[in-house]
């Protein structure tokens, strides 16, 4: 081809590819072997003809060159004809020179002297790539379907984008107030993002904060709040947390366990009650994650017990919040206290912090939380007028009713019944005269519907002369002003000036207007329980078998609960427990008698019709809690066909709350031989699970390995079994003697009442005698100590505490352990008797020393257990003032 030709392909080279550059060398170098034409030749080609100046060098196009302005450096053109062309120019950071590429296909071979800079651009084989026209058409046509492909899908995305776009501006609506301007931020500054971010920075960083301008001020910083610092429910999955991280940073975890429980237990009056509880368990599981590390959970542990102090020292001035921290940590200490496998350094920590209030032996958040909320209306009725106290009387009452309707309790009643112990409290025991403030919160969360015991309470506070009528005339005033109460008005309100008289005849005021006059008053129970109490007495001491002197003791014991409620005014069924106190005694020694011994373990003629309907019910959830509602409802023994269906839904229910509901029914029944049984058949497929672990212990009454030791199914069955051979051995002769214990052990668990401040204990899970006996005690020691002792009585509470110790020493079973404790109630109840009432002292000596002869002389331990109730009702009778003889 000639020259002219290879001229117009070269010139159309150029022009395609954007000027001379290292593409368009190399396809005019291909074309110059097309033409043949020489590589010489090629210059004065492309420059046309009569440009043959090898002084003029081919300069490359501005617009394809892909160089900074900080490389681009400007040579000279060159002198010397040299078939090469300046591809690119960068400065060697050796030498400061420019580095040449040669062109591919130069006949001038490497130099190998040296090495091409380090940013020099080599040559590769992406360079060498063939142009558009050279490539197969199948491959141009595929190349522009990608390419028109792409560009389509592209802008279906903005289009679909943009619509959506559209969508939500217009669905979402305008603020009302213009929005805050933002204050610019130097570049220089740390960059700081906005409150919607929607990935914020680490934790660990800087908080985040806005900068907001407002006319006429300053721009400042405001931190955000988090969201622990407002919802109490985060405070929970904190809690999850510390015990995930306890782990990898044991130190980490604790400061923030600490951090975040103190946080929590002043806000959990906020929490659900199954919160309460997943709390709780989450806090359990901290001090079992780290009982391998002493100092990790004593230190926990002590966190905990720290909360407890505004409660343990009366004197120290109350601060917000305080109330709703001592009875959280106070409940989670109770159930840490319960626990076998506490670490040691923990369990230091916890008897401290628990023990003075007598619940050594623990038990469930809930006993320790309301044995906290009811001990707290004596601590601010002794605190009010305290130094450094809050300046608002009333603040710590508004507290104190709000952790007690946040409290959980198994007994509904508890509730309303302790707002009238605590309006009592403070008026038997607060400053005078009363602040009307404190009066009127209290006396407005006293429900005083009918039928309550609010207006029982009411008129016996009219009577009670330790109840001042400065008092009476703030919860008078308060009751017809600021008060539910219906059929009372002005003309109802008491002077603070008046006499008993005046009193008096108020008081029948209020008996006319509430129909209070048909209900026994109390000086008619009273009355009733003396002349039963009289008629029980007599003959005590001829009493020989061993089994009659037991029947005896427990109906005196029955005598002495009916006692302590008529002494607070909870006249309920009351007349009827003290008429029929003999009653289900008598029943169980006839059925002795009888000398018919049962065929079965449980003696019921309609045993499975209630299994039949459960398990007809399937998977039907509804219908299932309500049969197991009605099983609930059903009084007698259970079957054993019953006792098996409800152990399987007890042990291993699916459902949660279906599990809880059959595992309480089954606490019911723990005392009959069939339910026993049906544990016992379920201990083969029984799940390792916490829930099993404790219903298991409470229906073997049997301590347990953990639930980790691999011999803890094998000791389970073993403790069953021990327990069902009692309870079916029992039922001859000893039957009788089995039976009489609970008869026991049922009137001491509502024998917790020593006074006004008290109610009646949730010991419903505390099945054992002794330990009912135990927590009346400590109830009694503690209505003790909150008197004030104005003369000699005949034994000190430091004398009553070294001889209860001194008989746990010598004490050894069940029986002997539960007349030791008996005697130290007896002891106490003499001291509280001649404390309250100086001109007793000589009665209650008397009494002490009759119990001291008698419990010498005899000859059996049910013996000593019928004096020791007998001393106990002559206590009761003078402390009510009533006559035995």
């Amino acid at each position: 081809m000639s020259d002219q030709s290879f001229a117009i392909e070269a010139r159309s080279i150029i022009a395609r590819s954007g000027g001379v550059n290292p593409r368009s060398m190399r396809l005019l170098i291909a074309a110059s072997h097309r033409h043949g034409v020489s590589i010489d030749d090629v210059l004065p080609a492309v420059l046309g003809e009569g440009h043959t100046r090898p002084s003029e060098a081919i300069v490359p196009s501005q617009a394809s060159q892909a160089r900074t302005e900080q490389t681009r450096v400007a040579r000279p053109l060159s002198t010397e004809p040299s078939p090469f062309v300046q591809l690119s120019s960068q400065s060697s950071p050796a030498q400061g020179t420019q580095a040449r590429s040669p062109l591919p296909g130069s006949v001038r071979p490497p130099r190998p002297a040296a090495a091409p800079p380090a940013q020099s651009r080599p040559i590769t084989t992406r360079d060498a790539t063939p142009s558009d026209d050279q490539l197969d058409p199948a491959v141009r046509t595929l190349k522009a379907v990608l390419t028109l492909g792409s560009i389509a899908l592209v802008g279906l995305v903005l289009g679909l984008a943009s619509v959506w776009m559209i969508v939500t501006g217009l669905s979402s609506p305008r603020p009302s107030t213009p929005a805050p301007v933002v204050a610019k931020v130097p570049a220089s500054a740390t960059p700081r993002k906005p409150d919607s971010e929607l990935f914020p920075s680490n934790a660990a960083s800087t908080p985040s904060t806005t900068i907001t301008s407002d006319p006429g001020q300053t721009p400042a910083l405001k931190p955000l709040p988090t969201p622990t610092d407002l919802d109490p429910l985060g405070l929970v999955r904190e809690l999850t947390a510390c015990v995930e991280l306890l782990p990898r940073d044991p130190a980490g975890a604790l400061r923030q366990f600490v951090g975040v429980h103190r946080q929590l237990s002043r806000a959990w009056t906020s929490l659900p009650p199954d919160q309460i509880g997943r709390a709780v368990d989450q806090v359990v599981e901290f001090v079992y994650q780290s009982a391998h590390q002493q100092e990790i959970v004593r230190q926990a542990a002590a966190a905990i017990a720290a909360e407890t102090d505004p409660l343990a020292h009366p004197s120290a001035p109350y601060a917000k919040g305080d109330i709703a921290a001592s009875v959280w940590s106070f409940g989670v200490l109770t159930r840490l206290a319960r626990e076998p496998d506490l670490p040691s350094a923990a369990r230091t920590v916890v008897d401290a912090a628990i023990g003075p209030f007598g619940m050594q032996g623990g038990g469930s958040f809930t006993l320790g939380a309301n044995a906290a909320v009811i001990a707290w209306p004596r601590r601010l009725a002794k605190s009010e007028g305290v130094p450094g106290a809050d300046a608002s009387a009333a603040e710590p009452w508004r507290e104190w009713l709000v952790v007690l309707s946040a409290a959980p309790r198994d007994d509904q009643a508890s509730g309303p019944r302790a707002v009238c112990n605590a309006l009592e409290t403070y008026l038997a025991d607060g400053v005078e005269p009363p602040s009307k403030a404190v009066v009127t919160e209290l006396v407005r969360a006293v429900q005083w519907r009918a039928g309550d015991e609010a207006r029982p309470r009411l008129l016996r506070w009219f009577e009670n002369s330790g109840i001042t009528s400065a008092d009476l005339a703030a919860v008078t005033t308060a009751l017809v002003g600021q008060s539910s109460a219906n059929g009372v008005d002005a003309t109802m309100v008491l002077t603070s000036s008046a006499g008993e008289p005046q009193r008096a005849a108020l008081r029948e005021k209020y008996a006319e207007q509430w129909q209070l006059r048909d209900a026994p008053a109390l000086d008619q129970l009273e009355s009733l329980w003396a002349a039963s109490a009289k008629a029980y007495l007599e003959h005590a001491d001829s009493l020989q078998s061993p089994t009659q002197q037991l029947a005896r003791a427990a109906v005196l014991s029955r005598l002495n609960a009916s006692a302590g409620l008529v002494y607070v005014g909870q006249t309920a069924g009351v007349g009827d427990a003290i008429r029929d106190v003999d009653v289900p005694i008598q029943k169980l020694l006839s059925m002795a008698n009888a000398g018919t011994p049962p065929q079965s373990l449980d003696d019921t003629a309609s045993d499975g019709a209630w299994a039949i309907k459960y398990l007809s019910a399937e998977r039907n959830i509804p219908a299932r809690a309500a049969l197991l509602a009605e099983l609930a409802l059903q009084s007698g023994s259970i079957g054993q066909i019953d006792a098996e269906v409800l152990a399987g839904e007890a042990f291993r229910g699916p459902q949660s709350h279906i599990r809880k509901s059959a595992q309480e029914i089954v606490l019911k029944h723990s005392t009959g031989p069939a339910m026993v049984n049906a544990a016992l058949e379920q201990t083969a497929t029984m799940p390792r699970t916490n829930e099993n672990d404790e219903l298991v212990r409470r229906l073997s009454r049997t301590q347990l390995p953990p639930l980790k030791d691999p011999t803890w199914r094998a000791a389970v069955r073993r403790g069953l079994v021990e327990r069902l051979l009692e309870m079916v051995a029992a039922r001859g002769d000893q039957g009788v003697i089995d039976g009489l214990a609970e008869m026991m052990g049922d009137s001491y668990r509502g024998r917790a009442i020593a006074g006004p401040l008290d109610v009646k204990s949730d010991l419903a899970e505390k099945v054992s005698p002794e330990v009912a006996v135990r927590a009346a005690r400590s109830a009694w020691m503690k209505w003790a100590q909150s008197l004030t002792q104005t003369g000699p009585v005949p034994v000190s509470l430091d004398q009553i505490q070294r001889r209860v110790a001194g008989r746990a020493q010598l004490s050894s079973g069940l029986v002997q352990n539960f007349a030791a404790e008996q005697i130290g109630v007896a002891e106490v109840m003499a001291f509280v008797v001649a404390t309250e009432k100086p001109g007793t002292v000589p009665e209650v000596a008397s009494v002490l020393d009759e119990l001291g002869r008698s419990r010498r002389s005899a000859d059996h331990v049910f013996a000593q257990m019928l004096y020791t109730e007998r001393a106990m009702v002559k206590l009761w009778a003078l402390r009510m003032g009533v006559n035995l003889q």
